[in-house]
């Protein structure tokens, strides 16, 4: 059901309107404590009181709808906490594989010969980090985070041959392995051109890392009711919260 686009103001002043006290001229917004239950998270309670007053049990269910989809929200907030540090790791993992100038695993010796195990070592490290965010991912109830994690299995499915030319793989529940033997046996240039080169799939995969790390910000800002001023965020602004009760 379309929801009420009351400006917030007036809607709160007309259900706090009902709760003042005898004194006609007292606004709720007069007392200092009673501001900050507003900007601390009481706004429901507040509403809970204000329609409890109908014996209607429809309208007490939907009451109990709106308790229950916030407490979603912060259980996914956690899951989406989780998940961003996992985002992290994959994120700095990458940077070490695509790194240039001495400092990267890709860097020769004085004889012009690559460190396999150093490159190996990393690889295997953005392996367990990749695997770590599909896994979260899969675990949260966010559309536009799966969206990106999906991406991201996708660019690898595009550079699926290539990564499985070097020992690289991916299981039916597209988690990453490595195959030691097949990995060091390669010619590490061409692991180069894959991981660590500019518009390689390693330089791809920053982007999509930090598409899922922008969707979790997004996601977790949503998960707030309303701001420390009192005004409604997110999906809940513009009156929508109040879809429950009509």
């Amino acid at each position: 059901m379309k929801g009420i686009n009351l400006p917030v103001r007036n809607s709160v002043a007309y259900l706090f309107n009902n709760l003042k006290t005898n004194s006609p001229t007292q606004s709720i917004f007069d007392s200092l404590t009673e501001y900050n239950s507003i900007r601390s998270g009481s706004f429901y309670k507040l509403a809970k009181r204000y329609y409890s007053k109908s014996t209607d049990s429809d309208t007490k269910r939907k009451l109990n709808d709106v308790s229950q989809s916030i407490s979603t929200s912060a259980a996914d907030k956690e899951k989406l906490s989780k998940l961003k540090e996992n985002v992290e790791s994959l994120s700095a993992s990458i940077d070490i594989l695509t790194e240039s100038g001495s400092k990267s695993v890709f860097s020769k010796d004085k004889d012009g010969n690559y460190d396999a195990d150093k490159i190996y070592n990393a690889v295997s490290s953005f392996i367990k980090n990749y695997n770590n965010v599909i896994k979260e991912a899969k675990d949260t109830d966010s559309s536009s985070v799966n969206t990106a994690a999906t991406n991201m299995m996708n660019n690898t499915v595009i550079n699926s041959k290539m990564l499985a030319s070097i020992g690289i793989t991916a299981d039916d529940n597209n988690m990453l392995t490595v195959n030691k033997d097949t990995f060091m046996k390669s010619d590490m240039t061409k692991v180069k051109s894959l991981l660590n080169d500019r518009g390689s799939y390693g330089y791809s995969l920053s982007v999509n890392s930090s598409m899922i790390e922008f969707s979790i910000k997004s996601e977790m800002n949503k998960a707030n009711t309303y701001t420390n001023v009192g005004n409604f965020s997110n999906n809940y602004n513009s009156g929508l919260l109040f879809n429950y009760m009509i």
